[in-house]
């Protein structure tokens, strides 16, 4: 998704992908002005303090409502099956942050990703391999089916 804005003759044209492109860091705590970090963390300042905050900078530009859903619906399950114990073990990717201006730069479709092991992996296949079994693994033990009332009838 492009716009375009012009002004005093100058035309600008923005991507979502220019915030990946972008990415100064992997995380930070708390946000200065001077990062750019993939994801945010920070104490959430109305809750106990057992609770934070995980704010996913990446992808932020993006205005359509479903990748929205998606972006934020596989980060809190992938988050959940981490901490259950689903997932672990996960091939480190080398300097994750060239690999992601590196894909978001990318418009073939053709992504993959190197590991800090020297190989090289797709990016759907990393994701397949390494997370995706978690998540099948925590909708099977933490995600409850609807009540007889909500199913659909057959």
């Amino acid at each position: 998704m492009k716009w375009s804005t012009r002004r005093s003759g100058l035309t600008r044209t923005t991507s979502w992908r220019g915030r990946a492109s972008r990415a100064e860091c992997i995380s930070s705590y708390p946000t200065l002005s001077s990062d750019y970090p993939i994801v945010s963390t920070r104490d959430e300042s109305h809750a106990d303090e057992m609770y934070f905050r995980v704010r996913v900078v990446n992808g932020e530009g993006t205005r359509s409502e479903y990748t929205t859903l998606l972006k934020h619906s596989f980060t809190t399950y992938v988050l959940l099956a981490i901490q259950d114990g689903h997932i672990k073990d996960i091939p480190e990717i080398a300097d994750p942050i060239a690999q992601g201006q590196e894909i978001a730069k990318n418009l073939n479709g053709d992504w993959s990703v190197k590991l800090t092991d020297g190989g090289r992996i797709g990016v759907t296949d990393y994701l397949n391999a390494h997370y995706m079994e978690g998540v099948e693994k925590l909708s099977d033990t933490r995600i409850r089916p609807p009540p007889e009332s909500l199913r659909l009838q057959s």
